[in-house]
């Protein structure tokens, strides 16, 4: 089956947050409404309408269990609320092939885990990669991806990769 470009772009940019980095970030800096230094600890709590399941942002099941999953992962684009137009996050820039089945990813630069360990293109096609292996644990994901044929580290750039 052959996806119209619109549905590609669209599928791309729920793949893109399915395929989320966990604990990705920028080198430093606090964002959102919290003021402060950031310390390790403590409780968080949040209540949804049905059993969150999995913490993996590529094996949850349901609506809830991505909105709760999404505050503690980063992605690759978002969806800006007002305009609705898709816009940067992890992603600098992306690219949409002619074909409109071809997404390459310009990664921001200086993105790390919460460990130090870099965000990297090959940390992106690993992540992509990963959910057709899931099976049955991945099927929302794998609906996402639907069609999806692989990833590809830009030969030019290790900031980049390219999915089809």
């Amino acid at each position: 089956m052959r996806a119209t470009p619109r549905a590609w772009r669209s599928a791309a940019v729920v793949a893109a947050g399915l395929a989320a980095l966990t604990a990705c970030g920028p080198g430093g800096g606090a964002s959102g409404g919290g003021a402060g230094t950031p310390r390790t600890g403590g409780t968080l709590t949040f209540a949804v309408g049905s059993d969150a399941g999995c913490a993996d942002p590529q094996q949850v099941a349901s609506n809830d269990t991505i909105y709760s999953v999404r505050q503690v992962v980063d992605s690759l684009t978002d969806q800006d609320p007002s305009t609705g137009k898709i816009v940067p996050w992890l992603a600098q820039s992306w690219t949409i092939g002619d074909d409109a089945r071809t997404f390459t990813f310009h990664l921001r630069p200086g993105v790390t885990f919460s460990d130090g360990t870099a965000l990297t293109a090959e940390v992106v096609k690993a992540n992509f990669d990963a959910v057709p292996k899931l099976g049955a644990l991945g099927l929302l994901a794998e609906g996402y991806l639907s069609g999806y044929q692989g990833t590809c580290r830009s030969r030019w750039s290790p900031r980049s990769a390219t999915g089809r």
